[in-house]
């Protein structure tokens, strides 16, 4: 979805309301992957005040640990040098190995 970014970031939604951002999200970008079955699931969860403080906690911990964007990854808690990009296979395996031992 990163790359249909810019028609949903400032100036585009200036002057659509909450509503009217999630339903042109929902009936552009998420019925043809997920089907329109799945779609008023879809929907609930921008109303849903439980994952919207799960999300809120999540965002307050990341600013706090230093995340500065996406993809950011920890191991046991300490912030892996190359976050920021995708980390390939062979990356996971030398980070890890040593921590848990081959197995």
């Amino acid at each position: 979805m990163v790359i249909f970014q810019e028609g949903y970031y400032n100036t585009p939604t200036y002057t659509k309301t909450r509503a009217a951002v999630v339903a042109e999200i929902a009936s552009n970008l998420v019925a043809p992957v997920i089907g329109e079955a799945n779609l008023a699931a879809y929907k609930a969860g921008f109303n849903d005040t439980q994952s919207d403080q799960a999300t809120r906690i999540s965002f307050k911990f990341g600013c706090a640990r230093g995340v500065t964007g996406t993809p950011y990854y920890f191991v046991n808690g300490i912030p892996l040098s190359d976050s920021g990009s995708p980390m390939d296979y062979n990356k996971w395996i030398s980070t890890l190995d040593p921590l848990v031992g081959k197995m």
